[in-house]
């Protein structure tokens, strides 16, 4: 358990120095992968807080050109 407790905190630290270096241009894939992890997750998380509070506007607006 100890190692999978170590390999997890190595992982959200990733995600961490990717959310630190997000401003590069391109970022190593050791670093990109639990960064764009963490990130869609959180997106999916807050996106079904507001589909409970009901606060999702379901309706697309045309783009002004």
């Amino acid at each position: 358990y100890f190692a999978m407790v170590i390999a997890q905190l190595l992982f959200y630290t990733l995600a961490l120095v990717g959310w630190a270096m997000r401003k590069h241009v391109h970022l190593p894939t050791l670093i990109y992968v639990p960064f764009y992890f963490c990130t869609m997750n959180l997106a999916a998380f807050f996106g079904m807080i507001r589909h409970l509070r009901q606060t999702q506007n379901v309706n697309w607006k045309k783009a002004k050109r």
